[in-house]
Formats: structure tokens, sequence, C-alpha cells
């Protein structure tokens, strides 16, 4: 782990999804990875909601294609 000069050492780390070197403490751990807010690699709606629109697009019994899918934060539901 590379220090940076300064005044005050401070530890950077690479964020495991994007790889660029950020302070250690500008990156936040989630899901086993350290991810930086720089990049939108922290809280990415594709990592931790995935699962979720998977379930929910496979309960629909038409056909969704060519329609976007939009992601309501409040009632966490997904509606196309």
């Amino acid at each position: 782990m590379p220090y940076h000069g300064g005044i005050w050492r401070v530890d950077w780390a690479r964020c495991d999804r994007c790889g660029f070197e950020h302070p250690v403490t500008g990156l936040t751990p989630q899901k086993g990875l350290l991810l930086c807010h720089d990049h939108g690699c922290y809280d990415n709606l594709d990592v931790e909601q995935r699962d979720f629109i998977i379930s929910e697009i496979l309960k629909e019994e038409e056909s969704i294609r060519d329609r976007d899918e939009i992601f309501d934060t409040e009632t966490g539901e997904v509606s196309f």
C-alpha cells in the first residue's frame, strides 16, 4: 500500500472495481470489496438491487421487451 506525501501520512489503496487509487478513508467496504464513491462504484443500483430486479422481472406475465425499467427507491418496486 503506497504512502503519498504531505503533512499527514495517508494510506492509499485501489478501488476493487475501478482500480483508481483513493485514500483508505474514502473507500467503503461493500460485499467484501473496498469501493470508491467518486466513480460510482459504491451503491451501484446494478450491484445492490440486481437480485430483486431479476425476481420482479421474472414475476411479470406479459412480455416486457423494449420497455425501460425504473426502480423506485421509496416504495422498493420495479416499474416499467
